[in-house]
């Protein structure tokens, strides 16, 4: 079971988060400021669950249609990758992204030139972003474009981390999966749509 964050932990978490949401301040600059105000660096996820409760609070319709503006796009990459079997991952799926936030698509594989050579036959530009390791580390990030949004292609052999969790208050179930397939990105954009 996991630790209760402080009342600090807590504090510097909401301050984070409305930084991040309300000021468009990256992550990195926001946690460390929060960490310098509070004397405690605040987890990832309770900085994100206090993005998602800060526009429920203060921007949910303009929220709401962010993340569906971003989800769209990464279905749209998801299916013309489908061959691929890839998964939406981050931010964007866990409902804590904000205008600056790339949409996240990881591919389990080893072929990352194959990927590659997908993308160049659909006649999808991309930009290698970042390749590393050699063999079963081996990992490529490839930054591409859809429907202007930003998205962040990652192919390595594994998934990246991360644990599905219990949803807070502000999330759909399904978002609070570390990753999901194409399938259940149209199951969310449905069952989200319904609730507007």
């Amino acid at each position: 079971m996991a630790k209760e964050p402080s009342s600090a932990e807590r504090e510097a978490a909401a301050a984070a988060a409305a930084m991040i949401a309300g000021g468009r301040e990256r992550w990195s600059k926001a946690l460390a400021h929060a960490e310098a105000s509070f004397g405690v660096r605040p987890a990832e996820a309770l900085v994100a669950t206090e993005i998602r409760r800060w526009c429920a609070l203060f921007m949910p319709e303009e929220h709401r249609a962010l993340l569906r503006r971003k989800r769209e796009a990464a279905l749209c990459v998801m299916q013309a990758l489908a061959d691929w079997e890839p998964v939406l991952t981050g931010h964007v799926l866990s409902g804590a992204a904000t205008a600056d936030t790339a949409v996240t698509v990881a591919v389990r594989t080893d072929d990352e030139k194959g990927v590659e050579l997908s993308l160049l036959s659909l006649g999808v530009g991309f930009d290698v972003l970042d390749a590393s390791g050699e063999g079963r580390r081996s990992s490529v990030s490839l930054l591409s474009e859809c429907r202007g949004e930003n998205v962040v292609i990652t192919v390595s052999p594994s998934y990246p981390l991360g644990k599905t969790a219990e949803p807070d208050a502000w999330q759909h179930p399904l978002e609070a999966r570390a990753r999901i397939d194409a399938a259940a990105l149209e199951r969310l954009l449905q069952e989200a749509g319904s609730e507007d």
